[in-house]
């Protein structure tokens, strides 16, 4: 039997020793896997181009900003921040619902004033809290900044539970009309914290899809506080409704537990985690996204419905920043910020030192390097030396469309200039020097082929106005023309058996500008004595020789 007793009591050691190894191991391996817990996305604030995301648990430290991204569309968002909320110094807009309808009594009425006072009490300097009490009817009866010197207590102590047909759908729709309406970047956190028994009685008001459908838009989430007497439908219909807008449900158990309750949504809000996103422009989009937030550590994605709708005014004008050489014709350009319109080749300006512009022949925009960039092509290699870089009809990705203005000096090291006369011919000033050599060479030409066309017609016109010498035919005998010693004879001789021509001479005109022609007409006369006279005759045309009186 002692035998027996010391086995066991040493099988127990052997436990004992085993458990004290292995339970810090296991606990150890726990904490590892459980170093922080991630809750549901409760609200997300948008104004574009920043994105906050409250969590109601979360340790900043555990969860680090490395480990998490945002994406939404096409768009990759890395986490810039990781925060305690009452570190953010941000204020909460809350939003009471009261149901003061005869189905919630007295007594259970009176417990829920006290927790809506504790709320009041709870909230800090920069928080607000406007009260909405609903029953047949919905009413907005007191709003912190503009109280008319008014207390929270007081306006609670003039409220009682009416009859008629309950609202609840109503008064929800109404709380995010003035949220809207409200809305303040004082307060990017909105929080509705709604009492009811969950009936809603009305006829032809607002329906819970349409409800939901109006509470996401706004973003606001709905913490419910159940009263004691709500049935097990109404509770599972309000907790969906809850849960749907990043909210969450309670039940009292006994009417003495809303201030409980109340307390510990408050301390859910104050105690809460937000996650800071930045977009890369303020564009907004009226539909519905959904954004997706992955712990890459935990391996958890949580999604949420938001609504982009609001933005901040971009007064800042995206600019060049610089522009370096990539190949012999290729230049690449860097923007400081996303811009439109940057892959039109004719948004370009390249102006070199001499004044003479080139643009490139095609542009190509693109991330590089996590900056936005142009690569640009051109014809022909990029000459070496300083260039002025320009853009036009270039803006950035906002509301606002904020054009790039500025230029940029760079140096381009690019193929060696040609020598300086060809320069100076590639130059503005050289093309216009060799048009206006140009023309003056054409019109010398013109000139040339004018004179030599005129030149080539004057002989053929002289010509044609020269008529042919005609044979002389012969005439009627003439008297010759006698000398004194010759009187005494007046026998007739006869001439034209012994007229010779000896020689018809053409000769030039006097004057380059006459158009007369006269020739010369030597004519020898021999009579029959033996005696001979030459005459000079000049004559145009024609001429008549012989004796005739005429």
């Amino acid at each position: 039997m002692g035998s027996i007793k010391h086995r066991h009591l040493r099988a127990f050691v052997t436990i004992l020793l085993i458990l004290t190894f292995l339970v810090p191991c296991m606990t150890a391996e726990v904490s590892a896997d459980e170093d922080y817990i991630v809750s549901e996305i409760e609200q997300v604030y948008v104004n574009m181009p920043d994105i906050k995301v409250y969590l109601s648990y979360l340790d900043p430290e555990a969860a680090g900003k490395e480990n998490i991204t945002a994406y939404y569309d096409d768009k990759t968002l890395p986490c810039s921040d990781v925060t305690a909320f009452s570190e953010t110094g941000d204020g909460v807009d809350f939003y009471i619902l009261l149901d003061r309808s005869v189905s919630i009594s007295d007594s259970v009425f009176g417990n829920i004033k006290d927790a809506v006072k504790k709320i009041g009490e709870r909230m800090t300097d920069k928080d607000r809290l406007t009260l909405l009490v609903f029953g047949d009817d919905v009413k907005e009866v007191y709003r912190s900044d503009n109280a008319g010197g008014k207390t929270l207590s007081q306006v609670l102590g003039s409220i009682s539970a009416t009859g008629g047909a309950t609202s609840l759908y109503s008064a929800l729709a109404k709380m995010t009309r003035t949220a809207d309406s409200n809305i303040s970047e004082k307060y990017p956190r909105r929080e509705c914290i709604l009492f009811t028994d969950g009936y809603d009685e009305a006829v032809g008001k607002e329906t819970i899809e349409e409800t939901k459908a109006k509470l996401l838009k706004a973003n606001i989430p709905v913490h419910t506080v159940s009263a004691v007497m709500t049935s097990a439908e109404y509770n599972q219909k309000l907790g969906e409704l809850s849960r749907l807008t990043g909210g969450s449900i309670s039940v009292p158990q006994d009417a003495g537990k809303y201030t409980d309750i109340s307390d510990r949504l408050m301390d859910g809000i104050y105690d809460s985690s937000v996650l800071v996103f930045r977009a890369g422009n303020n564009i907004t989009d009226e539909n519905e996204k959904t954004l997706s937030i992955k712990f890459e550590n935990k391996k958890i994605t949580l999604d949420k419905k938001v609504y982009m709708f609001r933005w901040q005014p971009d007064t800042v004008a995206p600019e060049l920043q610089k522009a370096e050489l990539e190949e012999k014709n290729t230049v690449r350009v860097y923007f400081s910020e996303e811009v439109m319109n940057a892959d039109r080749p004719d948004s370009y300006s390249f102006k070199n030192s001499s004044g003479s512009v080139i643009t490139p022949s095609s542009a190509v925009y693109e991330v590089k390097d996590g900056q936005p960039s142009a690569l640009l092509t051109f014809d022909s290699d990029i000459v070496k030396g300083d260039y002025t870089v320009s853009c036009k009809n270039i803006c950035d990705m906002s509301m606002e469309k904020n054009n790039v203005t500025n230029e940029i000096e760079t140096y381009l090291d690019g193929v060696e200039p040609p020598n300086e006369f060809v320069q100076f011919l590639l130059s503005w000033q050289g093309i216009i020097l060799a048009a206006a050599v140009l023309i003056v060479a054409v019109i010398l030409v013109l000139i040339l082929i004018r004179m030599r066309r005129r030149s080539s017609q004057k002989p053929a016109e002289e010509t044609a106005s020269v008529q042919p010498i005609q044979p002389m035919q012969p005439a009627a005998p003439v008297q010759p023309v006698q000398t004194p010693a010759q009187a005494v004879r007046e026998e007739i001789v006869s001439v034209p058996q012994e007229v010779v021509v000896n020689k018809i001479e053409k000769k030039a005109p006097k004057y380059v500008v006459s158009v007369r022609e006269t020739n010369t007409l030597f004519v020898r006369i021999q009579l029959s004595g033996g005696e001979s006279s030459v005459s000079e005759v000049e004559f145009e045309k024609q001429l008549i020789v012989g004796r005739s009186s005429d």
